[in-house]
């Protein structure tokens, strides 16, 4: 079972067949592991954003969707749009879409009330639609995009909509997204405790961790062979002394 960073840490040691004198320090283990971790999440998201394929990982920090009230935005001066503040855990976004509502009768045959939603298309900045008269936004066709995205600050999504037709109003904004993995640390407390379970534990299923485990173990090997090597399986090390 692969439950907890301890167990990550045994392994990890197994597979190195370093077990008595571990070849890792604890420094050394908790850079590599959010290391692995990060190299293994974006792989995942990577295959998610493509095919739009929701594996183990993503199942684990795919959250419920948020919705913004249009009240709550900040107005966007060069095109019709509106800006919101991102949750505070989001890592990734999924997909962002725009809830209108009719209020009046006799628009494009739909009754009052009735509550219509469009999913918005990714940009990756204003410029790609501003200077291609093709790819201009309508309320719905709309667009967003993310800026100030960096680990300093919550990043700021921007929706882009067009004009709002007569009879219709935007009842909301909304989006699925991904929240950002914790940040956990094996220390020596924890190696020291005859606990098995001992420290922090995983938050997601044990097949991505024996994943995880593998990614690390992988990025140790490379560090200690020839960089020239690092693409191919290990060699006997008799062979390069030759």
């Amino acid at each position: 079972m692969v439950t907890h960073l301890k167990q990550v840490y045994e392994l990890v040691s197994i597979e190195l067949d370093k077990i008595k004198s571990p070849v890792l320090l604890l420094d050394q283990f908790n850079a590599l592991f959010l290391r692995a971790q990060e190299n293994f999440f974006e792989q995942q998201y990577a295959v998610f954003e493509k095919e739009n394929l929701v594996t183990e990982m993503i199942q684990c920090y795919k959250r419920a969707p948020v919705y913004f009230t249009p009240s709550g935005a900040v107005e966007f001066g060069y095109k019709e749009g509106k800006v919101f503040n991102a949750p505070d855990d989001y890592w990734r976004l999924s997909k962002a879409f725009i809830t209108y509502e009719v209020v009046s009768g006799n628009v494009e045959c739909l009754p009052i009330g009735n509550i219509l939603t469009y999913d918005c298309s990714k940009l990756l900045d204003m410029h790609s639609i501003s200077s291609n008269v093709f790819l201009q936004e309508k309320y719905y066709e709309p667009y967003y995009y993310i800026y100030d995205n960096n680990l300093s600050k919550i990043p700021n999504i921007v929706y882009i909509f067009g004009s709002v037709p007569r009879g219709f109003i935007i009842k909301s904004f909304g989006l699925f997204y991904l929240s950002r993995p914790k940040i956990i640390q094996l220390v020596e407390l924890d190696l020291n405790n005859i606990d098995p379970l001992a420290g922090p534990q995983l938050d997601y299923p044990e097949s991505v961790g024996l994943r995880i485990v593998d990614v690390m173990v992988k990025l140790q090997l490379e560090r200690q062979t020839d960089p020239r090597l690092q693409t191919f399986p290990l060699m006997n090390p008799l062979m390069l002394n030759k």
